[in-house]
Order: structure tokens, then sequence, then C-alpha cells
């Protein structure tokens, strides 16, 4: 990014660190949800909504409106759509604070995400 070329071996670290961070959190997902079974409410739908329908909406119609380069909308649309991460229910979970609703909205935006996505790749025809 700044011109700076790593070393094999810092790019071989970096690829590794990489490629276990996708498997832990999946594996994180998995204990959090085994401890704190899914609740649906109000809060949680507006959540998960919110972050996988509303956000990537905004993103797209505001990147349209200032004639943002179509391949930066496709990718950034795609990326604002991807599901809720996992760090925030662990910090939930860590602080205490609104635990159930985080694991919640990590369970239901796994599963609206599979057709937002789907439909985000079939509307930007990706």
């Amino acid at each position: 990014m700044f011109g700076i070329t790593l070393s094999p071996i810092w790019q071989k670290n970096f690829s590794v660190l990489g490629g276990a961070t996708g498997g832990m959190a999946l594996f994180s997902i998995g204990i959090i949800l085994y401890v704190k079974k899914p609740k649906l409410n109000l809060a949680v739908w507006m959540n998960t909504l919110s972050r996988t329908v509303f956000v990537p909406l905004v993103i797209f119609l505001v990147m349209m409106f200032f004639k943002v380069d179509r391949s930066v909308i496709n990718m950034t649309t795609m990326t604002m759509g991807i599901t809720v991460a996992a760090i925030s229910t662990i910090f939930a979970n860590q602080y205490k604070v609104a635990e159930q609703e985080m694991a919640s909205t990590l369970f239901l935006s796994n599963i609206i995400s599979i057709f937002s996505m789907g439909l985000i790749i079939v509307f930007l025809k990706i």
C-alpha cells in the first residue's frame, strides 16, 4: 500500500494468520450459539435487517448518487452485506451487555445473509 514490500517470511506469517481467522470465527460462533440459544425479538430483527439489508442498500444508493465506479460499488455493497461479525458477540459476552441479543443477531444474520447476499449478487450481476 505504501510501496513497502514484505519479505517472504513475513508474507507467509500473515497468510497463515489470515487463513486461520475464518476458522476461528466459525468455531467461536458455534460455541457462542451453543451457550446462548437464539431468541428472536423485535430488537434482533431490526438489528439484523438493518445490517444485512438497509446498510447495503443505503451504501449502494449513496455511491450511485456520487457516480462511483461500478466495480467499487459492487465490491462495497457486497462487503456491507456480509453477515454480522462474531467479534460483536464476543465483546457483548465479555462486557455482559446485550449478550442474548447479539448472539441471536449473529444467528439470524447468518440465515438472512444467505438470501440477501444472493439478491445482491443477482441484482448487481456479479
